[in-house]
């Protein structure tokens, strides 16, 4: 039977027992008889839940023991409704609605609706919440199941609860592995480019209807030190965010789930000290946030971090020399490579003359262009961790030995004129020996782990870090080992290996090695730069200069992106020849122009006064237009540039045949011949287009991330633009080498970064023919000009980027002169 009319109870609140009338409204009854003014208790609403998904099967959270139903901020549920009904079929549409007088906000949806499928008596919805606020009490908010409309009659009421947000701290072990029985940050954790803890946040989901990822995002503010102090640990610079959260599920008592959101954090690294200091604690403020437009941040309680000292003494470090010349590109020792006694022969040798003046400071010697390594050991207990190492000069441009032998020509000569000057010879870290410091790991056996990183802060392919040993490379320059009047010689520097706590906070010595004497063998005055063009890349300079092998994709063609690895950088001595000489450096690119796939580039060109604390005296601009390309003067504010008198760094006009002779540019004349070509601006890059290349000639490329012309061969960016633009002190390249080889990292080409580079395809002669294919060729870079003095640098930062036939030579493709 059907009727039109009937009376049932409505505003129902989540007390009420269903079929409690509370008034009386019209509504359509079909099939249903009222029974003594109310309905049968079977029919109605019947259930209500929040789940993951529409699978009635899937989790929910455990129902809280008032009854309240919960649910987290930022999440996206599916409502599961059911309704008991005498209809078998067809559907029913029901209304819902949040009532709350706060956070409303918070849900992402306050109304919607749910079709009841009668068959089943159940019907889904999606609803939607936001991350507003870190709640810290359980607010209640009252979502309404209506009649007709979103403004209906209430047929039934539920009262959700949001689930406060819980933060459980997990910590890394020594090994960079989460560990359960570890309580705190470690001082010992080897590497510290691993974890060291995971913030976790409990009851904040996921909801990617959201947008912003869907996911929480944290920032973290700043650090209060309780007993901890800022020698103890080093912290990411401050304010940063972490966005990289994984959402998981995190189980409550069986079969409830809710869902939590991870963060792993590094950065947080604990110095090794020498010091029992016991357990230390620090504040991080930490403030989280979703849509920064609805809701914004929302700061957390300060999370109370613990730092666990297993130090019981200060360890004590031994540094054993080992040396010897290994074949490996790497740099490696085997155990068959142990040579002290020929270098404690040779420095035998080189003091006889000196009545064990030098043998008193000096235990060893090491020639430039050698390598050196010390093994490290200590016997303490529970010393493993980080340590610092650095280089410490024995001899300084300001502290040295004024009396022979240090301050005198050859060996053969001890009564050679001594330099006026600051006293010399001096050994400057990281130009003269590598790497300058760093870090190196001990495990709690008090054996020697590795050095896995160079001052973790480059990026070296792991086949360049040491593994075995500390190991240092001497660098072999064109610095003169004879000293005069005029020229601080370097025949006799020196230096020590010393080890600190990591970061050296605090400055405690924890070992030091013995001092070894670097011989310079180098007997050019540094003139050779006036009279000829000086091969880059061959002797006196290290050899296995970075020449850069092309990418090569599986198809076999030439056809990779250009090279992203660092430009070689290396120093060229000014001599008394040049002492107040007004010239111009003139580089010169050899190639073999029969032949594709060789791109030479020059990312930097300084000249410096090393005597200095701020040593750069001009640099090259690495501009898109000519009017710029002159001298960069370094020392004020705006930086100011070369006159136009003095010229523009410009490329020679045509190609001029050079040597097929490997190592030398011409037979002879070469510096004349150099300086007699003609001479053009290279060509302008009117950003964002597409620059005009010129090939066979030196050209600006970088710009507007745009690398070569051509790929698989050539540079993709440049290298710092602060070697250049910096004010008031232009950054010197490669202040303190970090690479095996010497090396200015490659940043990313933008509107500041580029490289002037040649590709040797097309070039051609002033009578307009091509080099035949047997001739090797030259395309010249110069500089304006220059007024030099003694004891001045030219410091060239380049690359040459070749396909393989050619990524193994590193000679013959670079030469340099000043005329």
């Amino acid at each position: 039977m059907y009727r039109n009319f009937g009376y049932k109870g409505y505003n129902q609140e989540p007390t009420d027992n269903v079929g409690t009338i509370n008034g009386v409204v019209e509504i359509e009854e079909q099939h249903q008889w009222r029974l003594d003014n109310t309905y049968p208790v079977s029919f109605g609403i019947s259930g209500f839940e929040l789940k993951q998904s529409t699978n009635p099967l899937s989790s929910s959270h455990n129902l809280n023991s008032d009854g309240t139903i919960p649910f987290m901020q930022n999440e996206e549920y599916v409502i599961h409704l059911r309704e008991d009904s005498i209809l078998t079929s067809g559907t029913t549409t029901r209304y819902w609605t949040i009532d709350s007088s706060t956070y409303d906000y918070m849900f992402q949806d306050q109304t919607g609706s749910i079709t009841i499928d009668h068959a089943t008596g159940a019907g889904t919805a999606t609803f939607r919440t936001r991350f507003i606020h870190w709640f810290t009490t359980g607010e209640t908010f009252n979502l309404r199941i209506r009649s007709g409309s979103t403004t209906g009659p209430i047929m039934a009421s539920f009262q959700l609860k949001v689930l406060l947000p819980t933060v459980v701290i997990q910590y890394f072990d020594k090994d960079g592995v989460i560990s359960s029985s570890q309580q705190a940050l470690i001082e010992n954790q080897l590497d510290e480019k691993y974890t060291d803890f995971r913030l976790n946040i409990i009851n904040i989901g996921e909801n990617a209807s959201a947008g912003f990822s869907g996911k929480v995002k944290l920032q973290v503010s700043s650090v209060t030190f309780n007993t901890a102090s800022a020698d103890d640990v080093e912290f990411p610079n401050m304010p940063y965010d972490k966005e990289n959260g994984v959402v998981s599920n995190e189980a409550q008592v069986f079969p409830g789930v809710v869902e939590k959101t991870s963060f792993d954090f590094d950065g947080f690294n604990i110095n090794t000290d020498a010091t029992l200091e016991g357990t230390e604690t620090f504040s991080v403020a930490i403030n989280v946030y979703k849509d920064p437009v609805v809701g914004g941040l929302a700061a957390m309680p300060p999370i109370q971090m613990q730092i666990l000292d297993t130090n019981s003494t200060a360890p004590s470090f031994t540094l054993t020399l080992r040396t010897g010349n290994s074949p490996s590109p790497y740099n490696r020792f085997s155990s068959n490579e142990i040579q002290t006694g020929l270098y404690t022969s040779f420095l035998g040798g080189l003091t006889s003359n000196y009545s064990g003046t030098v043998s008193s400071v000096y235990d060893n010697v090491v020639l430039e262009a050698g390598i050196i390594g010390f093994d490290v050991s200590t016997t303490t207990q529970n010393a493993g961790g980080r340590y610092y190492f650095e280089i410490e000069p024995v001899t300084t441009s300001v502290s040295g030995f004024a009396t022979t032998p240090y301050n005198v020509g050859a060996f053969a000569y001890p009564t050679a004129t001594q330099y006026s000057g600051n006293v010399a010879p001096y050994l400057t870290p990281g130009q003269d020996v590598f790497p300058a410091s760093g870090h190196f790991t001990i495990d709690d056996t008090g054996a020697y782990s590795g050095n896995p990183d160079h001052d973790n802060n480059a990026p070296l392919p792991s086949n360049w870090r040491n593994k075995e040993r500390l190991d240092f490379n001497i660098s072999k320059d064109t610095f003169p080992q004879f000293a005069s009047s005029t020229n601080p010689g370097e025949l006799h520097e020196g230096f020590v290996v010393k080890i600190y706590p990591e970061n050296k906070t605090p400055p405690t010595l924890l070992g030091s090695s013995v001092a070894v004497m670097v011989h310079s063998g180098n007997s050019d005055t540094g003139n050779a730069l006036s009279t000829e063009m000086t091969e880059v890349t061959g002797s006196p300079s290290f050899v296995g200069l970075n020449i850069q092998q092309t990418q090569i994709d599986g198809s076999g063609a030439y056809n990779a992106p250009d090279s992203t690895e660092p430009f070689n950088v290396r120093d060229f001595y000014v001599g008394p020849a040049l002492d107040g000489q007004t010239k111009r450096i003139y580089i010169a690119a050899k190639f073999s122009p029969g032949t594709y796939g060789q791109d030479l580039a020059i990312g930097g060109l300084q000249i410096l006064d090393l005597t200095q604390a701020n040593p750069v005296i001009k640099a090259m601009p690495i501009s898109s237009t000519h009017a710029n390309r002159r001298w960069v003067i370094s020392g004020t504010d705006p930086l100011t540039y070369s006159s136009t008198s003095d010229g523009y760094f410009e490329t020679s006009e045509y190609a001029f045949q050079a040597s097929n002779t490997s190592t030398e540019l011409l037979a002879s004349n070469s510096l004349s011949t150099v300086a007699n070509l003609p001479y053009t601006s290279m060509n302008n890059f009117t950003l964002p287009s597409t620059p005009n290349f010129v090939n066979g000639r030196w050209n600006v490329t970088g710009f507007n991330n745009f690398g070569t012309p051509s790929l698989a061969t050539g540079m993709a960016g440049g290298i710092d633009p602060a070697t250049w633009n910096q004010a008031p002190y232009v950054r010197p390249l490669n202040p303190a080498v970090i690479f095996p080889n010497k090396a200015e990292p490659q940043v990313a080409a933008s509107s500041t970064v580029g490289h002037y580079y040649m590709e040797s395809s097309i070039a051609v002669y002033s009578n307009g023919n091509a080099p035949a294919s047997s001739d090797y060729a030259s395309v010249v870079f110069r500089s304006p000009k220059h007024t030099f003095s003694q004891g001045e640098v030219i410091r060239l930062c380049f690359a040459a980027a070749m396909t393989p036939t050619y990524a193994y030579r590193d000679t013959d493709y670079f030469f340099i002169g000043v005329t």
